[in-house]
């Protein structure tokens, strides 16, 4: 595409699995590459067998019962965090574990999670630092800069 354009160097973007093309294409012709803008990389190290071959703790289950099952618990107050029994999990923290988690590439962190707070056996990472019980301070104001506060005040 790039020489079908006339364009002497490539400058491409690309998202998730996308990002796999862009990663070779700079390999094999580093000196045709203008930029790249890589957003949600694959992680080319693995190889193929090992980014084909994943372990999830939440194999074999049925995802959408195991699911409902911890969040009644939760919602009735009966969860608490990885080898924390003192540090409930409630039905809100649960549910920004399990969606922020999955965001990244590590999916068997998050099912390590949720398979842990369900058996109430064993450690597993927590998503959020610091955990619930020390103050955080939510406050999407922080994005902004102080030039845009002030052209929206004056």
């Amino acid at each position: 595409m790039r020489e079908g354009l006339g364009d002497e160097k490539l400058s491409f973007y690309a998202i998730s699995y996308g990002t796999l093309i862009g990663q070779i294409y700079a390999e094999r012709f580093p000196a045709r590459v203008r930029a790249l803008a890589l957003d949600s990389n694959m992680d080319r190290s693995l190889g193929t067998r090992d980014f084909l071959d994943t372990h999830c703790a939440l194999h074999g289950k049925n995802i959408r019962t195991f699911w409902a099952n911890l969040l009644a618990h939760a919602d009735r107050g009966e969860l608490h965090y990885p080898g924390q029994s003192d540090v409930p999990l409630t039905k809100l923290l649960l549910i920004y574990e399990a969606t922020g988690a999955f965001f990244g590439p590590d999916w068997a962190g998050p099912a390590e999670f949720l398979v842990a707070a369900d058996s109430g056996e064993g450690q597993a990472k927590s998503l959020l630092t610091p955990l619930p019980d020390q103050e955080v301070v939510n406050d999407a104001t922080q994005v902004f800069c102080l030039d845009c506060l002030l052209r929206d005040v004056g």
